[in-house]
């Protein structure tokens, strides 16, 4: 796929490119080469980041809800404004990633927290709901 006359595929060198505004959701971009590019109000919901490097890349204002930024370095990115539901960021480098923009970084960090928190809330109510569940199914075996 070509957008903005950059080839958009896994391992792509973006670096430095100006992809503001562009409908990039569901492509795969593992290992993709962002640095310094600027995705500014992209649509990158569901979009494979995995081990993507990203440092000091703007991806204000952005969907990346379902996105996989697995062992992503974003360290010194811009993500403030974006959405990040069920976004996967285990083993992201975010040292000095901005999530918010009007806030110092250690805002920054408290609002890492707060999510993390959140998410680990979840997994605990998920927890209760399988354990329900297998208790229930158990019920209902027929041997």
């Amino acid at each position: 796929m070509e957008i903005n006359g950059y080839e958009i595929k896994p391992g792509a060198d973006l670096r430095n490119a100006d992809l503001s505004n562009c409908d990039l959701q569901y492509i795969n971009i593992q290992g993709s080469n962002l640095e310094n590019a600027i995705l500014k109000n992209c649509n990158l919901q569901g979009v494979n980041l995995k081990y993507a490097k990203l440092k000091g890349c703007d991806l204000s204002g952005s969907n990346l809800d379902e996105a996989n930024l697995e062992s992503a370095d974003l360290e010194e990115a811009n993500l403030s404004g974006c959405s990040l539901l069920r976004t996967k960021l285990w083993d992201a480098k975010i040292n000095k990633t901005k999530f918010d923009q009007d806030k110092d970084s250690n805002s920054d960090l408290e609002s890492l927290k707060k999510k993390i928190s959140d998410l680990e809330v979840e997994n605990e109510s998920l927890k209760k709901y399988k354990k329900f569940y297998d208790e229930f199914k158990g019920k209902f075996d027929i041997l």
